[in-house]
Parts: C-alpha cells; structure tokens; sequence
C-alpha cells in the first residue's frame, strides 16, 4: 500500500460479527484493529474510522464497540515501540494471477423459491458469511437448507457459528464433504474461488451465485 502511495485509509468493523452465536469475547478483534491502526499511523498515514461516520448511526448497536476500539488504540499508544523508517523503495508489489470462474449458475432475489427446490437435499457450502449471508439466512426457507459449512476469510469468523453451523476458513474445506458452493459476493466471488481453489480441486462442484442490492443492505 505505501508503494503505490496510499495517503486515505478507511477503517470498519465487520459489523456482521455482531450475528454470531459465541462471540462474547472481542478482546482480539479489538485488538487487531487497534494494532493495524497504530501500524498506519508509525506510516505517517492516519486512518479513519468508518464506524464515525454513516455506520456509526446505521448499526447502533456497535457504537460501544467502536468506543472500545480507540480506548485501545490509545492503551496500544502508550506502550509502542520505536518503529524503525519503512524504505518504500525497497517494497515490492505482487500480483496474484487469479483464475477466472465463469461455469456458475446466478440467481436473484426472486428466483431464490426455484433455487430451493432445485437444491433439495444438496450438501451445500456458503460463502461468504457476510451481510448478504446473514440476510439470506433470515428466510426461513433458505436457513432450512443442509447447509454444512459456511466459509469465510476472516480469521475472527473461524470457529464462530451460524444457525448452529461452523464458520471454517478456505484451507480448511477440503476436510469436508459437499456438493455445491454458494457465493453471496459478486464482488468477491473469483477471489473466493482462488482462494478454495488452493487447497483443493473445486471443478468438480457446482457454483451458484446469488446477487441482489437488497441482500448488502444492513437493517
């Protein structure tokens, strides 16, 4: 990022942890915010907090957790190292070569009652376990699916659950026996499927993507 000469930096929780059935432990989720956003700032880069802006007013239920969050900031201020200069120079920018995934079905919001019937009783993964995710399992009739895993690629998902279901991360599918892969993120959907694809053959499977606006919107 500071070889390419990144100067605004935007910082956010992910606000869907607040969904999770075991997460009442935020100790190290705050702490890692807090790290990254010390980190910018030994850059002479100072980020700014999302949670102050719009989602601060939209999810208000993470108001306190955003409070938390600069309480730690400044308890991580007064015990930081000296940080030796980065030589920008010296940084070197990678580009992954990602695979293309074009063989998928897409559904919207409407053709999710086809979708059902067509799935049945198939093992299904999801990923990810994002908003859309979380608005998609508030239909009863998709949260009824055998839905055997959700995927994520947050660390601070892994192991958390959703209707009783693990989150696991990208490496860790190819332990487990499934049928077709349900993407909720347009966006992400061919970095996701790299991703998989990393540890284990998905050609094999069937992919669907479902993507709708409404899905994203947090209520």
């Amino acid at each position: 990022m500071l070889a390419i000469g990144i100067v605004n930096i935007w910082l956010l929780h992910d606000y869907s942890l607040s969904h999770f059935e075991n997460l009442d432990d935020k100790t190290a989720y705050l702490d890692a915010y807090a790290k990254l956003y010390n980190l910018f700032e030994d850059w002479s880069i100072t980020p700014s907090h999302f949670g102050d802006s719009a989602a601060g007013d939209v999810i208000p239920v993470m108001n306190a957790f955003q409070i938390k969050t600069k309480e730690k900031i400044e308890q991580l201020k007064t015990k930081k190292k000296s940080v030796k200069s980065v030589d920008v120079s010296k940084i070197v920018i990678y580009k992954n070569i990602l695979k293309k995934f074009n063989n998928y079905k897409t559904y919207g919001l409407k053709d999710v009652d086809s979708l059902l019937d067509e799935l049945n009783n198939s093992r299904v993964l999801v990923a990810p376990s994002g908003v859309a995710t979380l608005n998609l399992l508030s239909n009863v009739k998709f949260s009824k699916l055998n839905i055997i895993s959700f995927a994520d690629l947050s660390v601070s998902k892994h192991g958390q659950k959703l209707n009783g279901v693990e989150v696991r991360s990208y490496k860790d599918l190819k332990n487990i026996n499934f049928d077709k892969i349900i993407i909720t993120s347009e966006y992400f959907m061919n970095s996701i499927l790299n991703d998989m694809s990393d540890s284990f053959h998905i050609n094999d499977k069937e992919i669907i993507l479902i993507s709708d606006e409404p899905l994203n919107r947090r209520y």
